[in-house]
């Protein structure tokens, strides 16, 4: 299994929450062998296809990127903040084995969830040569593959496949189709793992209702379910504000937002968009009875369970607020807010894993937000080798050195508040998963978006839904396997 890079970005509960909506494996295990001058070790050198001696003096390194993701990319100067400096360290090193300079190209952020992206695409079918590589949203990324204007990574030539563990298997083997692929996941890719939607859990409140060991025996036993999960909510809402009705500020069991955490319970249910077969033919999977019950158990969770609170539109970030403040056992948010809100927390919190489908789900999984970023080598770059080795060379060394920063510096210090936070972060990170509709959503209906879509209207109907988009939706999906394929001869 691929390494991790368990890295973590503070950012407020409302942008968590307002933006778009892994790698299955273990804790990096920290290296016994020597450094080598590539980065690697004497035992395994994760520079073995990159020569010593390549080098582009001179050069600049175009990263052509929006302004709110530089925090994989580039720094301008070092920093005495440990994980600022961490980024600068990664930089310098890339640059010195190579000669060149890491440059970034901002695009305007926009409201238009795809402003980057169009912004790409047309300098890159202009020729303009202006990237060495790019950066981008997964979820808005579909046309920069669409429009052929990305190699196919596999067919590059220092990136080895993308077999090293500078690259997170995991989501990028849901993002190819007959071993080609276009936009992938790095260990630069810092987005993925700060967007992993969590079981935030009040470990104080649920010491008071004596309900924290019967939580940790259903995850450990593995009838840690939504079922489950429904029921011991249920049992938890206490009129605390004096107020008559429900309110905000009441105490619940549990509280969350109605927009992109919705979409997490797809993945964390085991239920695809689109699927693989043994020869790699794609076909869409979503219009099942299993996902019209899920939608069921979600809806009930969300709208008729006496012990949740749902926070208005207009109002997100409110479910963070009242949880840091000890008024809900669970929320849902992403992993950065462990960095924000929850560092301040006066209760004892832990991170818990997404509640499965039922008790025959083999494992617990989860989502992540669909803005991570992923990385991509333009047709008209100027010198596709050097985007090539750079790439790999920028994956490898966030792996070696950022990663020791965060994890041992960082995210281990903050977890050490709770004994079993640690495992059950180790359990749901190795549960992402990642599908091809969410990168092609906008082409296909936006079915990434379904099952959020349909929860948020309070009655379930998905089948009807889907039986009469379905045959639409195989004609789209059928063009985007057609253009991929297509594609792969931008290389030659």
């Amino acid at each position: 299994m691929k390494k991790l890079l368990l890295i973590l970005l503070a950012l407020t509960f409302a942008v968590s929450a307002a933006a778009c909506a892994g790698d299955p494996g273990k804790k990096p295990a920290q290296s016994s062998g020597a450094v080598t001058s590539g980065g690697g070790t004497s035992e395994d050198d994760p520079y073995k296809n990159i020569p010593a001696d390549l080098r582009f003096d001179g050069e600049d390194f175009v990263v052509g990127m929006q302004s709110g993701t530089q925090y994989e990319f580039y720094i301008e100067e070092d920093s005495e903040d440990a994980i600022s400096s961490a980024l600068y360290k990664r930089n310098q090193t890339v640059e010195n084995r190579f000669g060149i300079t890491i440059k970034p190209q901002y695009s305007a952020e926009g409201t238009d969830l795809y402003t980057h992206t169009n912004e790409l695409i047309r300098n890159i079918m202009s020729g303009e040569k202006a990237y060495d590589l790019i950066s981008a949203k997964v979820v808005a990324s579909g046309g920069l593959v669409l429009n052929n204007c990305l190699y196919d990574w596999t067919e590059m030539k220092y990136n080895d496949g993308l077999r090293g563990s500078a690259w997170i298997d995991s989501i990028n083997d849901e993002l190819q189709i007959q071993d080609h692929i276009f936009t992938a996941v790095g260990q630069t890719c810092i987005s993925a793992l700060r967007w992993t939607y969590a079981i935030m859990f009040n470990r104080t409140q649920a010491d008071n209702r004596q309900i924290t060991e019967n939580v940790f025996n259903a995850i450990d036993s593995g009838d840690w379910t939504i079922d489950y999960f429904n029921s011991l909510v249920a049992g938890i809402y206490e009129d605390i504000d004096d107020v008559n009705g429900r309110s905000e500020y009441d105490f619940y069991g549990f509280n969350a937002e109605a927009l992109t955490n919705l979409d997490t319970f797809q993945f964390a249910f085991d239920i695809p968009m689109i699927v693989k077969d043994k020869d790699e033919i794609l076909s869409l999977a979503f219009g099942t009875e299993k996902t019209v019950d899920a939608i069921d158990k979600v809806i009930r969770l969300y709208w008729n369970n006496p012990g949740t609170f749902i926070c208005d539109d207009t109002a997100v970030g409110t479910e963070g607020r009242n949880f840091v403040e000890g008024r809900s056992i669970f929320a849902i948010m992403t992993l950065d807010t462990c960095f924000t809100g929850l560092r301040d927390m006066n209760d004892h919190y832990a991170v818990l894993p997404f509640p499965k489908y039922d008790a025959d789900q083999k494992e617990y999984l989860t989502g992540m937000m669909d803005n991570y970023s992923i990385m991509g080598i333009p047709t008209d770059a100027a010198n596709p080798d050097m985007s090539s080795a750079v790439a790999e060379a920028l994956n490898i060394e966030a792996e070696r050195i950022m990663y020791p920063v965060w994890y041992d510096e960082s995210l281990s210090t903050k977890f050490q508040r709770d004994e079993y936070t640690v495992k059950y972060l180790d359990l749901l990170i190795a549960g992402r998963k990642a599908d091809m509709g969410t990168l092609f959503q906008e082409s296909l209906g936006r079915i990434a978006m379904l099952f959020r879509d349909t929860v948020r209207t309070k009655q379930n109907g998905f089948q009807s839904s889907w039986d009469g988009n379905k045959d639409a939706l195989n004609a789209s999906l059928k063009e985007i396997i057609d253009t991929y394929i297509k594609n792969t001869g931008a290389n030659s």
